[in-house]
């Protein structure tokens, strides 16, 4: 997903759908943030996070 860089978190909401989280970055723009369970068996799994940050114009700067 490096090509998210640059692009307007508007794309990442359309392919995504709505993130779990919306918080403020600091800086102005905020941090958008997915969180699916996965499970792996028998009462056991992990949260798969999806982390993009975003400029105030809404312009991802930086994802994880």
């Amino acid at each position: 997903m490096q090509d998210g860089i640059g692009q307007p978190i508007s794309t990442i909401i359309d392919r995504m759908g709505p993130p779990s989280r919306v918080t403020p970055d600091g800086r102005g723009g905020n941090v958008y943030i997915w969180e699916q369970w996965v499970p792996t068996g028998w009462f056991n799994g992990y949260l798969r996070l999806n982390t993009f940050w975003a400029d105030s114009n809404g312009i991802i700067y930086k994802w994880r």
